[in-house]
């Protein structure tokens, strides 16, 4: 099931484009292809990433030096299983040697691989990054006193209140303002399918105008809220070098 370390691939189970058999399908055809058609439904979109997203992938595979070295010696074996792309093939080989180069140069894997398949395809809208003392990913050995910092679902925590993770924030508590600015934008964007509609003083006076090619405004969600442009610019590029869409094979998902 899992071909490296106990979680890789990520996604085991990925979705295929139904059979029509008469009955009422939801994936008709490959999603880019549906998408370059205009086929779909035409609706706002919020998303975003956290600054360390996915980032304990890194940290399992970083205290494991079995994992690491394996990770450093097979990268062209390994890299696809992890990053989810197609395996054993001229393509295959030159995506991995290009990442690696990029990331690492001639060094070996010593830092962090949390820019994954998440962050690629989350280009749009948001970067959350504030770190509260509940952010729940924490430095292994460290007696939970050290958080690795703004990971995975950490931003979920000022939307939706789990008892068994932390308590609910009061006024009185320096999470609060989190809390307020994030339910804010999301109800609004319920609403009216504008995060910020106008500007307010709950919200930083911020502006987050829709993401487009040109400007690629998106929001910095920290303490305070800010509008900024060019997210990952150089990380992007590289991306989308070695995975452009007139590349990628409009088939059945099934690899």
């Amino acid at each position: 099931m899992f071909e490296f370390s106990y979680y890789e691939p990520v996604l085991l189970w990925k979705p295929v484009i139904e059979e029509n058999f008469g009955q009422e399908r939801f994936l008709t055809d490959h999603p880019i292809k549906l998408v370059m058609e205009g086929k779909f439904q035409n609706v706002p979109i919020m998303s975003g990433i956290t600054t360390e997203e996915f980032g304990y992938k890194s940290i399992e595979t970083l205290r494991n030096p079995d994992l690491l070295q394996q990770l450093d010696q097979q990268w062209e074996k390994f890299a696809p299983i992890v990053f989810l792309y197609e395996r054993n093939t001229e393509r295959s080989r030159a995506i991995s040697m290009g990442l690696r180069t990029f990331y690492f140069g001639d060094k070996k894997l010593i830092i962090l691989l949390s820019f994954n398949f998440l962050t690629y395809t989350t280009r749009l809208r948001a970067d959350f990054h504030y770190e509260g003392k509940y952010s729940h990913y924490y430095i292994p050995g460290s007696n939970r006193t050290l958080t690795y910092g703004v990971v995975h679902h950490d931003d979920m925590m000022y939307l939706m209140y789990i008892s068994t993770l932390f308590p609910e924030f009061k006024k009185t508590d320096p999470e609060f303002r989190i809390v307020q600015k994030m339910t804010t934008m999301w109800s609004n964007f319920a609403i009216t399918g504008k995060p910020i509609p106008e500007t307010c003083g709950r919200l930083d006076h911020a502006e987050w105008e829709p993401y487009n090619r040109r400007t690629q405004k998106y929001l910095d969600i920290g303490e305070r809220l800010k509008e900024a442009e060019r997210l990952y610019e150089e990380r992007y590029a590289e991306w989308e070098k070695l995975f452009p869409l007139s590349e990628i094979k409009i088939q059945n998902i099934s690899y």
